[in-house]
């Protein structure tokens, strides 16, 4: 009897050691992960480098440029998730805000005040996502839908479907999308940056209790004195704001703006936040599961074009991804 008892004791050590702890994170499953892929394509490349080029200047400099602009949407969609909301318009913020920063700056303006005018824009959007969202009770799936396809057809109306072709100074150029030390590129940095802020907000400011608060119980949130009207605006007014950046950094680089983003955009950075452990109840993720879920997004897709598989491949993975990402973040809720 008293074998068995211990037994069972080391267990229950076995099960809540180092590693478990670590998956017990809402990012330890997809980190695990994507060390475990970082792993073997270096060393795949490393036995064929002419035919798997992944460890190459050119291949690590083109996801350097690739994976902030959906990384730094995700993370305010990820905080927002945090929340217990969503918004399904950061795809058309992100098109018209780049439009407008263009409008301005080629109307004679400097870039700065453009950028001043990309970023009222974002912050006049996720005000309204917000405050309709909160004052009706509308669920933000609809509220956002809504204003997805109001901003577009706005942005479309502004534009006249016309691109601007533009070049900014080139010390903003440099700024936002130059390199550092002939190598690392500058909105890569950005999105490491700006990971960083975000990070700190949700783990060391009060706002990001309240996120956490808010999204896994409105009823306990208001018990505990939170204004969860209040917060969850800011949430939404945050995650707007990273779709402008993201939007500002992507149109500098190629010098042409138009207000149709890439199609299911705002899809993809809900499912990099799925990947990286953010639940889609509320109340549970971390910004490092939702920067590692952005980065796998973009490494599969790499992995696809260097080994030169179908182009649906990356859809199949996606699907995937989101079962099994939603499937052990429902595990390890229950089981920690």
């Amino acid at each position: 009897m008293n074998d068995s008892l211990n037994n069972l004791a080391s267990t229950r050590y076995v099960l809540k050691g180092p590693l478990d702890r670590f998956r017990a994170h809402p990012a330890g499953n997809v980190v695990l992960v994507f060390l475990l892929v970082l792993l073997s394509c270096s060393v795949v490349s490393l036995i064929y480098p002419d035919n798997f080029r992944f460890i190459s200047k050119p291949n690590l400099i083109l996801l350097q440029r690739a994976i902030p602009t959906l990384g730094i949407m995700s993370l305010g969609v990820g905080l927002l998730m945090i929340a217990g909301e969503f918004d399904l318009s950061v795809g058309a913020v992100f098109g018209l805000s780049a439009y407008i920063m263009a409008m301005v700056y080629t109307s004679g303006m400097p870039i700065l005040l453009g950028v001043v005018a990309a970023l009222v824009v974002g912050i006049i959007v996720g005000l309204i996502n917000g405050w309709i969202t909160t004052s009706f009770g509308i669920p933000s799936f609809i509220t956002t839908l809504g204003t997805l396809f109001i901003i577009r057809s706005g942005g479309r109306l502004v534009s006249d479907n016309v691109p601007i072709i533009f070049q900014v100074p080139d010390w903003f150029k440099t700024l936002m999308t130059g390199r550092m030390f002939g190598y690392l590129q500058m909105q890569f940095v950005w999105f490491i940056i700006i990971a960083i802020i975000t990070w700190v907000i949700l783990n060391r400011h009060t706002l990001g209790n309240h996120f956490f608060a808010v999204g896994g119980s409105k009823v306990s949130s208001l018990q505990a004195g939170i204004n969860v009207k209040k917060t969850k605006i800011f949430a939404f007014v945050i995650c707007s704001i990273c779709a402008v950046i993201a939007g500002i950094m992507s149109v500098i680089r190629v010098g042409v703006v138009n207000t149709d983003a890439k199609p299911l955009m705002e899809l993809e950075t809900v499912a990099a936040c799925v990947i990286g452990g953010v639940a889609l109840t509320g109340g549970r993720g971390s910004i490092i599961g939702v920067a590692v879920g952005a980065i796998m997004f973009h490494l599969v897709k790499d992995i696809i074009i260097l080994a030169k598989f179908p182009a649906y491949y990356l859809d199949l993975f996606i699907g995937l991804a989101i079962v099994f990402g939603v499937t052990l973040n429902q595990i390890a809720k229950k089981k920690y």
